[in-house]
């Protein structure tokens, strides 16, 4: 078996951006890590609203991150043929999600 580096499972946790902000800023609190793909930065702004309208909370530190460039993931949406491969050439263009001829996002 190989040797795993100690940050191995760490890496995984989907709360580790909000957590190392948490610790950098000295933030005290309720840390929460929506996991909702594409949807997690509006859901995390919006359960900021509702902790500040519930009064649970006089301020809350809201945003989202996503890192899934990794063989899973790119495979996954390759197998699903959800990647633009037109526009290789042309980066720039390769994002048109209303546009009749789309082949994909980036």
């Amino acid at each position: 078996v190989r040797r795993l580096s100690p940050f191995t499972v760490p890496s995984f946790l989907v709360n580790m951006a909000a957590g190392h902000i948490s610790i950098r800023y000295g933030f005290k609190g309720a840390l929460g890590a929506p996991v909702t793909a594409c949807a997690a930065g509006i859901q995390a702004i919006g359960d900021a609203a509702r902790l500040i309208r519930a009064d649970d909370a006089d301020v809350a530190v809201c945003g989202g991150t996503e890192a899934c460039m990794n063989v899973v993931s790119l495979g996954g949406f390759a197998a699903a043929r959800s990647l633009s491969t037109s526009y290789n050439h042309r980066p720039d263009q390769a994002s048109r999600p209303f546009d009749m001829s789309r082949d994909g996002f980036v």
